[in-house]
This record gives structure tokens, C-alpha cells and sequence, in this order.
């Protein structure tokens, strides 16, 4: 094990700056702070087989393999729970005072459920909260103040993408329209030291729904993830020009707005 043979040459446990974790599935909630993934034998009468992720978690951060935590649960934290899940077979020596930083982000609140979607380009049906969360950490949760994506930029792209496509279902009876972050300590996913420069004007087409094109001489707002300015293009000729990093922007200009992605090369409709 390569933590064993750290503490033997005297370089301490760590194996490790950072720990993914991601898991997807069914799963069930006994408490908001306790989520569980539901493996394929949890019938059994011998041994409860859930996976209690939560707890894993919690041993783990206090292990001192590594320095940082990330926990992303796709998964239903429902609450009609019949078998309790087991902790994990794990024993905490010592909690690290102060604990680590970590993130442990779920796909639905407490006691919600969490869906699929056809959201591929051929209708294939895709986790929702998986769908964003790539696609925020790909570049569109990208802080166009900044150039990078840290955890508060991350959840405010996934609070609003998620109920993007939660909001259009007819019946949205027990879902959960949003992620929920049980853990948010401030973590660097993506640095701006290599995030592309936002100094190159992006030209945006802009398209009504269904309602004429705006006059040359309209002044559109540009708003980024979390619905802050960025700031103000003219139309003209039924586009406007404005530096932009990628990432997710709302256009507004008071009859009408548009959502977008800028990416490394070109605006697309969000």
C-alpha cells in the first residue's frame, strides 16, 4: 500500500492532493446527512448491502490520504427506507481538527428524488444532475470575473442549470428541482491560470422565441451563471459583440432574453 510504505520512508500517509469520488444509482436516505447507494443484491436477509456514502466519506477525510474531498452522489435521497444501510467497516482513531476541505454534492435534496432525461443528441436519457455537472466543470460554471471554477461557481451553475430542465416536466410531483451541496468548502476545480482569456469579442446571434428581432441600437445585458452583469452590447444587425470566457450567459434585453454557452470557439443556444 502506498500510504504504508509513505509512513515507512517518513513522508506521512498522504497518497494524494485530491480524492474523486462518484457514484450513481439508486439510492435512499435515512437523514439529510445520510445517503445511500443501493447495490444490486440489497434484498439480501444475511447482510444489509447499501452503501452508506456518506459515512465513507467521513472516514475517509480523516485518514490522511489526501488533502482534499470531492463526493459527487447521482442518486434519489428518498426516505422509505425498509433495510438500514451499514457504516462502513471502518474505525476512526482520530477526527483531524480542523477536517479537511471537501465538497459532497447530491443530486437531490432530502427526502427528493433525482431523474433522467433525453438530453443526448440522438434522445438518449441521461442523469440530469450528471449532464450539468460535466458540463458546468467542462467550462460552462466557468466565472467570467475570475476565468476559473471554484465550488461557489459550481454550485451556482448547478442550482440553476438543474431546474432548467426540472421545471419543463409536467409533473414534477416529488423531484428534486435542484442539487444539494452537503459540504461547500472552497475548492479550486479549474485554475485560471489555464482557463482561455475572455479577450477575444464572441459575436452572438440573438434569437427571439417566437418574437421579432430586436432594433439595431437595443442595448442587451449580459448576465453570467449566477445572474450577475457582465455586461452591455448594442445589437446591430441582429447580433452583438462582447468579450466572453466560456461558459453559461442569459442575454436580456426587457421584450425578450436568450440563455447561451459560449465555448472555446463558438456561442450555442443552452
Amino acid at each position: 500500500m502506498r500510504s504504508s510504505a509513505n509512513v515507512a520512508a517518513g513522508k506521512g500517509p498522504q497518497i494524494g492532493r485530491r480524492l474523486y469520488i462518484y457514484l450513481s444509482g439508486h439510492g435512499l436516505a435515512t437523514e439529510r446527512f445520510r445517503r445511500a447507494l443501493v447495490t444490486s443484491d440489497a434484498l439480501s436477509h444475511v447482510f444489509i448491502d447499501h452503501i452508506l456514502v456518506t459515512a465513507w466519506q467521513e472516514s475517509l477525510s480523516n485518514s490522511k490520504f489526501f488533502s482534499e474531498y470531492v463526493l459527487f452522489l447521482d442518486c434519489c435521497s428518498q426516505a422509505q427506507v425498509t433495510l438500514v444501510p451499514s457504516l462502513p467497516p471502518l474505525q476512526i482513531v482520530g477526527v483531524l481538527v480542523p477536517p479537511p476541505p471537501q465538497v459532497i454534492a447530491c443530486a437531490a435534496k432530502y427526502p427528493l428524488q433525482a431523474v433522467e432525461l433525453p438530453l443526448g443528441p440522438n434522445g438518449e436519457y441521461h442523469s440530469v444532475f450528471t449532464y450539468e455537472l460535466l458540463r458546468g466543470l467542462r467550462s460552462a460554471a466557468i466565472n467570467p470575473a475570475t476565468g476559473g471554477i471554484r465550488t461557489s461557481d459550481l454550485s451556482a451553475y448547478l442550482y440553476k442549470a438543474v431546474a432548467v430542465h426540472i421545471d419543463k416536466l409536467p409533473d414534477k410531483t416529488g423531484i428534486s428541482r435542484e442539487p444539494d451541496f452537503l459540504s461547500s468548502d472552497d475548492i479550486e476545480f479549474f485554475s485560471p491560470a489555464i482557463a482561455p482569456a475572455a479577450s477575444t469579442p464572441r459575436a452572438i446571434t440573438i434569437k427571439p422565441n417566437g418574437g421579432p428581432v430586436p432594433p439595431d441600437g437595443t442595448p442587451v445585458n449580459i448576465l453570467d451563471h449566477a445572474r450577475k452583469p457582465v455586461g452591455t452590447a448594442m445589437i446591430a444587425a441582429g447580433v452583438i459583440s462582447h468579450p466572453l470566457a466560456p461558459g453559461m450567459y442569459k442575454l436580456d434585453w426587457g421584450q425578450g432574453h436568450r440563455l447561451v454557452e459560449i465555448t472555446d470557439e463558438v456561442a450555442i443556444d443552452a
